[in-house]
């Protein structure tokens, strides 16, 4: 096939990154870790229920959250790993700061949500005190970019102006 860049081949060669970097370096690693976990005891249950035990049920037996980043093609250090469970269990999102700690029912919401963990908790902590709505409106908000800061239509009256500044 045929390849077409819209960049010179000195800048593509000298100047572009050869691969693009793992989804993983830039994933919030509390949550990272949150999933990790939830398929741990997945693959727990899993392998429990399998019949005769079979390697599966072993190797899930001794399955961690940090075993199974540590899988990973690249997977995150350890000191940040350290800081993230001290996170998550400062949020309240797991019973501790041990590796055999339990998920509270924050950390399985935010396993739920596609949400930062601070809005995660700020969802949670709406539905305690009986206001689900407004948390999540609030959430919503505080995860959109600054209105004031976005280019509009509203605000600009020439289209011309608008097409510009939408491509900063």
């Amino acid at each position: 096939g045929k390849v077409y860049r819209m960049v010179s081949k000195r800048f593509y060669r000298d100047v572009m990154p050869r691969f693009d970097p793992p989804e993983i370096a830039n994933a919030p690693l509390e949550k990272l870790y949150l999933d990790a976990k939830e398929l741990c005891g997945k693959l727990q249950q899993l392998g429990s229920g399998s019949p005769g035990g079979g390697a599966l049920a072993v190797e899930a037996r001794h399955l961690t959250p940090r075993s199974l980043l540590q899988l990973t093609v690249q997977p995150p250090c350890t000191e940040l790993m350290d800081e993230a469970v001290a996170k998550l269990d400062e949020l309240g999102a797991l019973t501790s700061g041990e590796e055999d700690a339990d998920m509270t029912i924050l950390g399985q919401l935010a396993v739920a949500l596609p949400l930062e963990m601070r809005l995660c908790r700020l969802i949670y902590f709406g539905v305690l005190f009986g206001h689900p709505c407004d948390a999540v409106v609030m959430a919503a908000a505080l995860s959109a970019a600054d209105p004031f800061t976005c280019p509009s239509q509203l605000v600009m009256t020439e289209i011309d102006d608008v097409i510009p500044a939408l491509q900063r």
